[in-house]
């Protein structure tokens, strides 16, 4: 078959469908659909319920939540809580779609104050789901009402504390082709896991637990301060060196917790941001969070922050997407330049230069480090000596001659080229003679390709080679990391990295690769595990093992500002060379730049 027969055959079909539907009337969807299309904008997976019930205990004044999960949520999530309740007669009500007691005009809906507003989320929930709920007001005798797909049952009295309880069970019962796109049950749990996370670090004040398959996840007391909350989940040491920044405009309040240079993240997912007390993804804060920190983190990192803004509700619109997480300020810029200036004006006075910490213990040992890598892994093919006077070189750039006594000493020069051969230049850049002209490599990028061509090609027989670990190295992690280093240890296992639960927030690094200096694993670790929490089972074996590879290999590559000795030089070209490896690094970044000769006569007149 020619495909272009098989696409015009194709467009013809699509357009007789279509024709064939413009030929129909016009009708009111049935209320069982509708009621299906618009659940779907707001339950999308288990923890869409979960937020759901957990903004509704809030908005009743509850200080204790208590939340249940079977099977990642999809069998059952109960949430119970001590808020107010719901009076018996208005129990049916709270699952007809538009009804809500937060908003009485259409000025209300301009200035929310709670995380509920639209009166959707339970009939939402009710519409997929068998739902039972129990509640009691002070005062008053309990009630109880069981919905089935949307379809309410009748109150009943029952006795009951005061507060709710709402059982979901069954999620997306009635709508099989929804429930095909639900993940693993530990997927689902790690969405819950943070969720839950994320909400305990907005209201410290309010008792906060959760248990799946019967089984505590946690249970986090009522605290005052949210460092607290940020010890449990992040560790304590991190908690302890936050850096606070307050800071109160005309337009708004800020508080925020600064994590220190050196806790970065490979992607902003670790900057936690909630504008009144509602967790929100907003481009406009990371971009200020990012922009604070330019000059003080490495390019390509994101810091770790904890922003908390309190601002005029009639100045942020929260109405923008069925899920609340994104919000729209009315004064953007001013909110952007507010923000900045305050993180940027405490970070200044914390770190006053702007060059990165340099502990010289720590980089003498990392170099030791390195060169017995690079000696491991590069000179099992040793490559002759170019030239033995590489790097003798007199101040008019010739070399001394045999019986020849040293020329002058003259003022030191900041670049002394060698008459033939190889060079580092400012301790990042390799310079090389060739037959056409001059190749200049960056160290890092050349040899994170060529580590990267390793060990692409040694995890497609087998797994890297481990190095273990005298001491296993313990890291503090939050309980979703926890869950996705159960979930992944066949990947880690095979890039080198033994790595097992050792507590209900805390791993044990027993043995990293081969290639990996061992002060480099913790982040190599941390950012592996950000981004399979992103992608998640979006993506195969092979693709979350090519993605390590290009992590792995940038960790383990020499950095900028590496002295490297010549042996070590020719070594990284030599491997570059015989591999034929890409002029670009994993991430894109070329890896070489050539200069011809004639560019070089043609610039200095010669032709």
């Amino acid at each position: 078959m020619k495909l272009d027969g098989w696409v015009h055959r194709c467009y013809n079909s699509r357009c007789s469908m279509l024709r064939g539907a413009r030929m129909s009337r016009i009708r009111r969807l049935p209320k069982e659909i509708a009621e299906k299309i618009a659940a779907g904008e707001v339950v999308e997976r288990p923890a869409s319920v979960v937020k759901e019930l957990l903004e509704n205990a809030i908005d009743a004044g509850a200080s204790h939540v208590v939340i249940e999960l079977e099977d990642g949520g999809t069998k059952l999530v109960s949430v119970s809580d001590d808020g107010e309740g719901i009076a018996s007669e208005d129990m049916s009500l709270v699952f007809e779609r538009h009804s809500t007691s937060k908003l009485q005009t259409l000025d209300d809906l301009y200035a929310v104050k709670t995380l509920g507003f639209r009166g959707e989320a339970l009939a939402s929930v009710a519409a997929v789901s068998r739902v039972e709920m129990v509640s009691a007001t002070a005062g008053q005798p309990g009630a109880r009402i069981e919905v089935t797909g949307g379809e309410i049952g009748e109150t009943k009295p029952e006795g009951a504390p005061v507060g709710t309880r709402v059982v979901v069970r069954d999620l997306f019962f009635n709508t099989p082709a929804r429930k095909k796109f639900l993940k693993k049950q530990s997927t689902e749990l790690g969405h819950i896991t943070t969720l839950v996370q994320n909400f305990a670090m907005a209201y410290p004040n309010i008792h906060l637990e959760l248990s799946h398959n019967h089984r505590k996840v946690f249970s986090l007391p009522q605290v005052t301060d949210v460092r607290e909350r940020v010890a449990h989940f992040f560790g304590s040491e991190l908690a302890r060196d936050l850096i606070e920044v307050t800071h109160t405009a005309e337009l708004l309040r800020l508080r925020a917790l600064l994590a220190p240079r050196q806790h970065t993240r490979a992607n902003s997912r670790s900057q936690f941001i909630f504008v009144n007390y509602r967790y929100v993804r907003d481009a406009l804060l990371v971009g200020a969070i990012t922009h604070a920190y330019r000059g003080f983190i490495e390019s390509g990192r994101y810091p770790v922050a904890f922003l908390f803004l309190e601002i005029d509700p009639a100045d942020v619109d929260v109405n923008v997407h069925p899920t609340k997480l994104e919000i729209r300020f009315r004064n953007s810029s001013q909110v952007y330049a507010s923000v900045l200036s305050a993180l940027r004006a405490e970070l200044e006075k914390t770190w006053p230069r702007t060059a990165l910490p340099i502990d010289e213990g720590t980089l003498d040992e990392r170099r030791a480090r390195i060169k017995q890598k690079i000696g491991d892994f590069f000179l099992r093919a040793e490559r002759p000596t170019r030239q033995s006077s590489l790097w003798e070189s007199t101040g008019t750039g010739r070399g001394t001659s045999a019986g020849q006594g040293p020329a002058p000493a003259g003022p030191p020069s900041p670049l002394v080229l060698p008459v033939r051969g190889v060079m580092q230049l400012h301790n990042t850049y390799l310079v090389e003679e060739t037959e056409e002209g001059v190749r200049i490599s960056d160290q890092h990028a050349l040899h994170e390709r060529v580590l990267f061509h390793q060990i692409r090609s040694t995890l497609s027989e087998s797994s890297i080679g481990s190095q273990q670990l005298l001491t296993p190295q313990m890291m503090s992690v939050t309980e979703q990391d926890v869950l996705t280093v159960e979930e992944h240890g066949e990947l880690f296992a095979k890039v080198g990295l033994d790595v097992k639960p050792a507590g209900p927030r805390t791993i044990a690094i027993s043995a990293i690769p081969q290639v990996l200096p061992t002060d480099e694993a913790p982040t190599f670790l941390r950012d592996a595990l950000d981004k399979l929490q992103e992608e998640g089972e979006e993506k195969s074996l092979d693709e979350h093992l090519e993605e390590l590879a290009s992590a792995l290999a940038c960790r383990a590559a020499v950095k900028a500002g590496e002295q490297l000795s010549r042996q070590e030089i020719e070594s990284i070209i030599k491997r570059a060379d015989d591999a034929e490896v890409q002029e670009t690094c994993p991430h894109g970044r070329p890896t070489t730049l050539y200069i011809t000769l004639d560019e070089l006569e043609r610039r200095f007149g010669r032709k």
